[in-house]
């Protein structure tokens, strides 16, 4: 972003954003006794011209794109023909963060499996807390 802020004006901005997800759609009879696995990518190429950095800078950091893509790169045409690449993957870093935290894991002892205390309300939440709690901290340190 430095880089950015030594141009008073970037020449070109070229925004790509994408999104690969499984595709459910039915395939023809003909083919059902085979294998399937379908992928559907959706794309958007956006390219704005003579922008001030400060707007350019902002196009990286907004990230209202990750409602409808997965992933935005930017790339910026600056005037002395350099050109700066920035991508952000919003899918991958949420799916690491949810695996992360998924993968947390609390002891139950014998006596609490043989009094059914698993099955009670609170035995549940206070373990879920201990999740929730790991899934925060791990989002706050991919943050900083």
């Amino acid at each position: 972003m430095n880089t950015l802020r030594e141009h008073k004006l970037i020449n070109q901005i070229e925004i790509s954003l994408s999104s690969v997800t499984e595709d459910d759609n039915e395939i023809e009879v003909y083919l059902q006794d085979y294998a399937y696995k379908s992928k559907l990518k959706k794309e958007r190429k956006i390219i704005l011209e003579n922008i001030p950095a400060e707007i350019a800078e902002k196009i990286y950091q907004d990230d209202d794109f990750k409602l409808n893509y997965n992933k935005k790169q930017v790339r910026y045409l600056l005037t002395n023909k350099q050109v700066l690449t920035m991508i952000a993957e919003y899918r991958e870093n949420l799916k690491r963060t949810l695996e992360d935290s998924f993968n947390y894991s609390f002891s139950v002892t014998e006596e609490q499996m043989k009094n059914d205390e698993i099955f009670n309300k609170n035995f549940i939440l206070e373990k879920l807390e201990g999740v929730l709690i790991n899934f925060l901290s791990l989002n706050d340190k991919q943050n900083v």
